[in-house]
């Protein structure tokens, strides 16, 4: 779910204003140093200044937005686009997302639409200004996403649904019914829901990614997670397909999962590698692990303790 807004181009004589570029957006935004979340400016082929210097309009060929955040505040962030066709950059909402989330969207869409002199645009057709935008109801958006949620969660004929998903700028948070009643009952469900997403986010610790092998000797697929030795890692206490890879692999296709244990090594030439310690089938994983040794951090989330050599080859055995 979400909400979308659309504010026009400033228009020409001919035509429209050229499409402003990644970096244009980014320090459009004084209030807050905005961060991408959907791109990895890390990677080693990462072309910084290619990058920055491109066309909102052209980068999306590639990429449907931008995600951009605040970091440390931002718990869903915002999406960023330009519709062609509407000749109008669009700025998408998730619902539910957290106040944090509302406060800066709201005075991005201030900003830009005082340098474009243009009106902002709901999905809803209600028309908003830049001295006006701040006062559209986003509490209500938020409380409705809350609901949606908790609706999901209650409904009778899906008792198989023990957790429902949102996304954030760095990691899913799952909520059951527990962790929904708690919200919508206290004293302010807006607050707890921000605070809750926030801290998800926020956690000093490392995601694991999920990986998948389309297994040919064995005519199945399979996914896996890695744990490295000595670093503090989030980890799904029962694996699932994430959105992130939905678009090439499913639930159902998933025959099982693993997990393997690496440590860090350093060569005779002082280059950097990773050595296999070892690997369970991931039920096997959770089964022998220490309860003193994870925690849940949400409804499908564990934070796992760092585990050095000799408990990890305590489980192993």
């Amino acid at each position: 779910m979400s909400v979308s807004f659309y504010i026009k181009n400033k228009k020409k004589i001919f035509g429209y204003e050229k499409v402003i570029t990644v970096r244009e957006a980014i320090d459009l935004f004084r209030e807050y140093k905005l961060s991408i979340y959907n791109n990895d400016l890390d990677a080693d082929d990462f072309n910084a200044e290619k990058f920055y210097n491109t066309s909102i309009e052209n980068w999306q060929e590639n990429y449907n937005c931008i995600l951009f955040g605040v970091e440390g505040k931002s718990a869903r962030g915002f999406e960023f686009s330009y519709n062609t066709k509407k000749n109008s950059y669009v700025i998408r909402e998730f619902t539910p997302a957290t106040e944090n989330d509302w406060f800066i969207v709201l005075n991005y869409m201030k900003a830009l639409t005082e340098k474009l002199g243009s009106k902002i645009t709901s999905d809803e057709r209600k028309e908003f200004t830049s001295e006006n935008i701040k006062n559209f109801d986003y509490k209500k958006n938020i409380k409705s996403g809350i609901k949606a949620i908790s609706d999901i969660l209650n409904k009778e004929n899906e008792k198989d649904v023990n957790a429902d998903y949102i996304y954030g700028i760095k990691r899913p948070v799952a909520f059951n019914k527990e962790i929904i009643e708690r919200i919508v009952k206290s004293n302010d469900e807006i607050k707890e829901f921000s605070k809750f997403c926030e801290d998800i986010q926020y956690i000093n610790a490392y995601t694991a990614n999920q990986f998948f092998v389309d297994d040919k000797e064995l005519n199945e697929k399979w996914g896996y997670y890695v744990l490295t030795e000595n670093l503090k890692t989030i980890l799904p206490y029962k694996p699932h397909v994430e959105i992130f890879s939905m678009n090439y692999i499913k639930n159902e296709e998933v025959a099982f999962w693993k997990i393997f244990f690496c440590a860090y090594k350093i060569d005779e030439k002082g280059e950097e590698g990773i050595e296999k310690i070892g690997e369970l089938i991931y039920d096997d994983f959770i089964k022998r692990l220490p309860t003193d040794k994870y925690q849940f951090i949400d409804a499908s989330y564990i934070i796992v303790e760092p585990l050095n050599r000799e408990e990890i080859l305590k489980l192993l055995k």
